[in-house]
């Protein structure tokens, strides 16, 4: 029904999904985690495979290390609440897009839109249906 949507309808069809951190077994590598998108692997993998962009969406943090005596560290997390969006996966998300887009831009629609090079519809008949 998503291609009826684009392809019948014109439509560009945006989804949102929650994340979930899990165990990723990498077979090069000691096992870490990652943010998946919070589905049954099989469908989170058709809906990848599917879409023309994957973003990852996540505050901007830096951390900082701090003693509190007694030889101890302590590791905050520090943000001012500023938001950003990948487009590219990296080993604690996963992410793509089909249309050359930087790796990251902040999280704002109009930087969004500003960056796509076309939001991609493939049936003209559904724009000639409305003109007529």
């Amino acid at each position: 029904w998503l291609d009826a949507l684009r392809n019948d309808r014109g439509m560009t069809v945006i989804q949102i999904a929650h994340t979930d951190i899990r165990r990723f077994d990498d077979p090069e590598r000691d096992p870490y985690d990652r943010y998946l998108i919070k589905l049954h692997a099989r469908a989170s993998a058709l809906l990848q495979e599917h879409a023309d962009v994957v973003l990852f969406a996540n505050y901007r943090i830096s951390t900082v290390k701090s003693d509190v005596g007694f030889n101890k560290k302590v590791t905050r997390a520090l943000g001012s609440g500023a938001r950003v969006l990948y487009t590219k996966e990296r080993p604690a998300f996963l992410a793509k897009n089909r249309f050359n887009l930087p790796d990251s831009m902040d999280l704002d629609w109009s930087v969004f839109a500003d960056a796509m090079p076309h939001f991609p519809t493939t049936n003209k008949s559904a724009t000639e249906e409305k003109e007529a």
